[in-house]
């Protein structure tokens, strides 16, 4: 369950939800960075900058979530209006492996998973 999920709760909305896999579909990257190769061969050091950011961003975003979500909020007070949304889709995000898999990594891409997609 992710931010709609998280959002239904707070506001006491009943769901109910089925996972893909159960009914044949695969499991999928839902969040995913992406470049063309031009832009990455004309700016290698400026994208090799961006991935180690990203990733430290989503490791301190699971090592102290509390502080990651008030830094956000305190980022974007005009659009962040709900603390509680955002400090609970944070939760959402990290029990569920978005932003660091099972295994303890943070900014991989399963091949299994995108083989699977894609067929």
């Amino acid at each position: 369950m992710t931010r709609g999920g998280v959002e239904a709760e707070l506001k006491g909305v009943r769901q109910r939800s089925f996972r893909y896999a159960d009914y044949g579909v695969p499991d999928e990257h839902t969040t995913f960075i992406a470049s063309s190769n031009a832009f990455l061969e004309a700016n290698p050091k400026a994208a090799a900058a961006f991935v180690q950011a990203t990733r430290r961003g989503y490791q301190f975003a699971v090592d102290h979530a509390q502080e990651a979500g008030d830094l956000l909020i305190a980022a974007n007070k005009d659009a962040l209006t709900n603390p509680a949304l955002v400090h609970a889709s944070l939760k959402a995000l990290n029990d569920g492996h978005f932003l660091r898999s099972e295994a303890g990594a943070i900014g991989t891409i399963d091949k299994a998973k995108v083989d699977a997609m894609g067929e």
